[in-house]
């Protein structure tokens, strides 16, 4: 029976389930219906448990109150818990990677509204999640850029193409500007469209960085222009890289 110890029954979370408080003695003792309990039972075949859902119906003689026996109904449902087990066990892998992926990821549907979004995305856009749950995200790019990001979601949607390291700006929490890169490509369904994942990453520092670079470039190729002296730069095939308007008129042509 289930208060011998050959009988190991478990709680959903792991715990020892005491005979006494079985379905089955619950509902001998207070003469009340017991329904859905979930249990584990160790089967020593198996060597592993099995799941059942466990129903506990009094029955009583006519004119006693107390019942004199109980009507139990064990249905197996080891399979719906594996199935939930490994389904909770994927939704944490999947947690996990959104919550150590530095790119903010975005599931929108096909009119452009979000239905996932991960937590990267003050990290990325500045801005918090919530503020684009069930809505688009067009109002934070730069109206500069707007009309060619909109293009290409429609490429994206309409005709199937992927975005790939597609670079502009966007407006952050702030007023400030930042610059990203996304990634996109179609979700299909059936064959067709049911939405589009989103991969964007933060590349101010990246863009601030090459804005510097061809500025400090501008900076020396106007300081060599402006000296009197010819200068000239070779490429180690010996061909010119560059000539001031010095060396230029001192009759050298690059190659």
């Amino acid at each position: 029976t289930s208060l011998t110890q050959e009988w190991r029954v478990i709680h959903e979370d792991g715990s020892e389930f005491p005979g006494e408080t079985h379905p089955s003695w619950l509902a001998l003792r207070t003469g009340k219906e017991i329904r859905n309990v979930t249990a584990g039972i160790f089967n020593p075949q198996k060597k592993d448990f099995v799941w059942v859902n466990i129903n506990a119906i009094p029955e009583f003689r006519a004119g006693e109150d107390k019942p004199y026996q109980v009507f139990v109904t064990m249905h197996d449902i080891t399979d719906r818990k594996l199935a939930e087990a490994a389904l909770q066990e994927s939704e944490e892998k999947f947690r996990l990677l959104m919550e150590n992926c530095p790119d903010l990821i975005i599931v929108q549907n096909p009119n452009g509204l979000a239905t996932f979004i991960s937590g990267q995305t003050e990290a990325v856009v500045g801005h918090p999640a919530h503020r684009f749950e069930g809505k688009g995200f067009p109002d934070i790019i730069h109206p500069g850029d707007l009309d060619r990001v909109q293009e290409k979601y429609v490429q994206i949607v309409d005709g199937g193409e992927e975005l790939l390291d597609f670079e502009y700006r966007i407006i952050d929490g702030d007023g400030g500007v930042r610059w990203v890169s996304h990634t996109a490509r179609q979700i299909l369904k059936d064959g067709k469209t049911s939405g589009i994942q989103s991969n964007i990453r933060n590349i101010t520092k990246r863009k601030q960085a090459e804005e510097a670079l061809r500025r400090s470039d501008e900076r020396v190729r106007d300081s060599l222009d402006k000296l009197i002296e010819g200068c000239q730069i070779v490429g180690f095939d010996w061909r010119f890289l560059y000539l001031n308007d010095s060396a230029a008129c001192q009759g050298r042509k690059p190659k």
